[in-house]
């Protein structure tokens, strides 16, 4: 099927300044009925360093970000899609803080842990620490031990060690949080 070399096509078109072609990288990304164009869409849409591609505008990127939340987030969305969309949106220059944004509310809320590891290199990829410090200090007590290494660590990178034990210790002490959760955070 054609639809990578489309979607790259439109991509690339996108990043020179052909702003008509929006609408027809958001069909192929908003089309329930093509699991093929969506993924190719959403792999298109990622900016790789090894291939040294034009960053979209700002207000390119803006229309992309909604459609690409709503894949990342949708259980019915093939796996590989979902990644897909996850590192467009982690790749985004212009919309970083939009961006990183959602990818907090998604890591809190998801239920997957392969996902929430995906939300949160996601957000390590963007570092915005005021759009991801509260996910951060949420994912600090996931049931799963690296994501709260890579969180801690994330938080102490982003904000510094001195900020992360501010904020780490008044939770620590909340008598309904997990403090051996938190404290290894604190390590």
């Amino acid at each position: 099927n054609d639809v990578l070399p489309r979607a790259t096509a439109f991509r690339l078109l996108l990043a020179n300044d052909q702003d008509q072609y929006t609408e027809e990288l958001l069909k192929m990304l908003n089309d329930g009925n093509s699991a093929d164009a969506r993924w190719a869409a959403a792999r298109a849409l990622r900016n790789r360093n090894e291939m040294k591609m034009k960053p979209l505008r700002n207000h390119i990127e803006g229309q992309f970000i909604s459609s690409l939340v709503d894949i990342a987030s949708d259980p019915n969305v093939y796996m590989d899609t979902r990644w897909e969309a996850i590192q467009a949106l982690a790749s985004f220059q212009q919309q970083k803080n939009l961006a990183a944004d959602h990818l907090g509310k998604l890591l809190i809320n998801d239920k997957d842990q392969t996902l929430r590891r995906f939300y949160l290199e996601a957000l390590i990829k963007l570092d915005q620490p005021t759009e991801s410090q509260t996910a951060l200090l949420t994912a600090i007590e996931d049931a799963d031990a690296q994501i709260r290494l890579d969180a801690a660590n994330a938080l102490k990178k982003m904000l510094g060690a001195e900020k992360s034990i501010q904020l780490l210790l008044p939770r620590a002490l909340e008598r309904d949080q997990d403090t051996a959760l938190l404290v290894d955070g604190l390590r």
